[in-house]
């Protein structure tokens, strides 16, 4: 039985030790000496999961060899798929030298207000696709997809390595958390249209896969670890932040002293971010935490990832959300913002209010 993790590396046509780019190269075009490959079965097995019949029907010899690609030809035609002994057709022709380009993905980290992006690009005979979603409260909640020609979808990798933000992750841990997200609800059709593209055989290897099976290396986290992950507010409930809104001016106006302003509004970020996780939805939260270590797992800051884990952990046991420091750093941030917004808001209406006044005496 061949490997799941190897077999579903060459589908995903991720270079590496589990897959050699020869066999992946055997698998999706045909192309080289099947009998000089590392594991010859491996590719045949390959072969058949991508249902490229004309590799399979390419296998001459040895006996061995010929023998198992004859039993996986009669799988592939007793499950109902169409033998091709052709060339397959393409809607588009590489020039000479050109290669069939990668499927690609990359994972942002979370931004301020608990956004994450993934990115996903896959290419076949029917060209080239796109997929970009934005996960925000450990739900889905944009998606756009696009076909592209080969210059843009090279500008498009070209973007996404650019930005400090973005990493790239294996292909088939992509089409894990797509699948996680988009599966149900109202995106449905973008990833149903992506999904055109996408080797059954991978995606259901995508389905069953563990993300962090093979993690990469760590890179100097240096002194401070820290990933100051931000809680989406989205997760959190709402009323139970505005009532902490509302209460920041009467906290500060009601105080004596400095001290006492800053011991009022201590104690109001900590009643406002227990209520607004007792309220709110620990189950979000917690996959939104969970997918948040994984970037930083592939960012190779493995001692974040488990800060964050933890904090995640620690909303499905129950524990306030004062005590955890991504919900806590999240309403504090939201109060002070809030207030200061109003503040402005409030100067400006005074400042309006002043020259309407002076234009009215000035007409007098």
């Amino acid at each position: 039985m061949s490997d799941p993790a190897a077999l579903a590396a060459i589908l995903a046509r991720t270079a590496g030790p589990a897959a050699d780019p020869a066999t992946i190269a055997w698998a999706h075009e045909g192309k080289g000496d099947l009998s000089a490959l590392p594991d010859p079965h491996l590719a045949i097995a390959a072969a058949a999961a991508l249902g490229n019949s004309r590799a399979l029907l390419s296998v001459t010899g040895p006996k061995e060899l010929k023998k198992a690609a004859a039993a996986a030809l009669h799988k592939l035609k007793s499950r109902g798929v169409k033998i091709e002994e052709a060339p397959a057709p393409r809607a588009f022709v590489l020039g000479k030298g050109e290669e069939p380009l990668p499927a690609r993905a990359f994972l942002s980290l979370p931004d301020m207000t608990g956004d994450m992006e993934l990115l996903l690009t896959t290419s076949d005979a029917g060209g080239n696709c796109a997929l970009g979603v934005i996960l925000s409260a450990g739900r889905a909640k944009q998606t756009q997809h696009g076909h592209l020609a080969r210059a843009e979808l090279r500008d498009v990798w070209k973007q996404a390595t650019a930005r400090g933000d973005l990493v790239e992750i294996p292909y088939i841990v992509g089409l894990h958390y797509a699948e996680r997200f988009l599966a149900t609800g109202e995106h449905k059709h973008d990833w149903t249209h992506f999904l055109e593209h996408v080797p059954s055989a991978l995606l259901q290897s995508a389905r069953v896969l563990d993300p962090l099976a093979n993690p990469p290396a760590a890179v100097d986290e240096g002194e401070d670890p820290n990933p100051r992950w931000m809680a989406p507010l989205g997760v959190l409930d709402n009323a139970a932040l505005n009532h902490g809104i509302n209460q920041m001016p009467v906290v500060v106006a009601s105080a004596e002293d400095d001290a006492a302003r800053d011991a009022g509004l201590a104690a109001l970020y900590t009643e406002t971010a227990d209520n607004a996780l007792e309220a709110g939805d620990r189950a979000a939260l917690a996959r939104s935490a969970d997918l948040t270590a994984v970037a930083l797992t592939f960012h190779g800051r493995p001692l974040g990832a488990a800060i964050v884990r933890a904090q995640g952990e620690a909303a499905l046991a129950g524990a306030p959300g004062s005590a955890i420091e991504g919900v806590a750093m999240s309403v504090r941030l939201l109060l002070i913002t809030q207030t200061q917004q109003r503040i402005q808001d409030r100067v400006a209406e005074i400042n309006r209010e002043g020259l309407e006044g002076a234009a009215l005496e000035g007409a007098e």
